[in-house]
């Protein structure tokens, strides 16, 4: 039995060491201390290795810690293009959805009932019928030409019956009137067979029989 230490210039082997061993072997299925890998920055986790087999470490980014462009995301402005934008939402949010009970909507439009049901034209203010309204179905009319009746209160087709026929200019002679009444010879005669006011006023100063007896006196 050595008592002494034995430094041997060479290989030594055996199928066992009893007692410490100091240096480093050639190969061992683990570390004497086991490590601890963990990431750092942005990127965390970590994970406990020895050695004796492989290792998974679990890693998760921290929030906000680092930024980027819509462009280096993909596919992430075509997305954005497809939402609605705020003012969009805030329209949809407010507006009449299925189901909604009517009766308690603001009152913005004119309305005088709101029942909460509309199941008449009444309901909504509308005092026309539903005939009525029907008339309008292709209704080529301008507004304007609308207003050209502006006005009227009665039957435009009986108003139209109560006035005068059309009739012809008269053209001043006397055979063109109809209705005429019937005249003497006189009336027939034509009128180049009549002396004129000038020939009428000479006859009238002219010397009549019986004249000259009282100028000879």
């Amino acid at each position: 039995m050595l008592t002494d230490k034995v430094q041997v210039a060479g290989t030594v082997s055996a199928t066992s060491f009893v007692g410490p061993v100091t240096g480093n072997a050639s190969t061992a299925t683990a570390l004497a201390t086991t490590r601890n890998i963990a990431l750092g920055g942005d990127v965390t986790g970590n994970a406990n290795f020895d050695g004796s087999g492989n290792i998974t470490i679990t890693a998760a980014i921290a929030d906000d810690s680092h930024n980027h462009i819509i462009a280096n995301v993909d596919g992430l402005q075509t997305a954005l293009d497809g939402k609605a934008t705020t003012a969009q939402g805030a329209l949809a949010n407010s507006a009449t959805q299925p189901g909604d009970n009517i009766s308690t909507l603001t009152n913005n439009s004119g309305f005088t009932t709101n029942t909460g049901t509309v199941s008449t034209l009444a309901d909504l203010g509308i005092t026309s019928t539903s005939a009525e309204i029907n008339k309008l179905d292709g209704l080529l009319t301008s507004t304007a030409e609308l207003n050209y009746v502006d006005g009227v209160t009665s039957s435009i087709q009986t108003q139209l019956n109560g006035k005068a026929g059309t009739f012809d200019v008269f053209s001043g002679a006397y055979g063109d009137l109809t209705g005429k009444p019937t005249l003497g010879t006189a009336a027939a005669t034509a009128s180049t067979a009549y002396a004129t006011s000038a020939q009428g006023l000479l006859a009238a100063s002219a010397t009549q029989p019986g004249d000259l007896g009282t100028a000879a006196a």
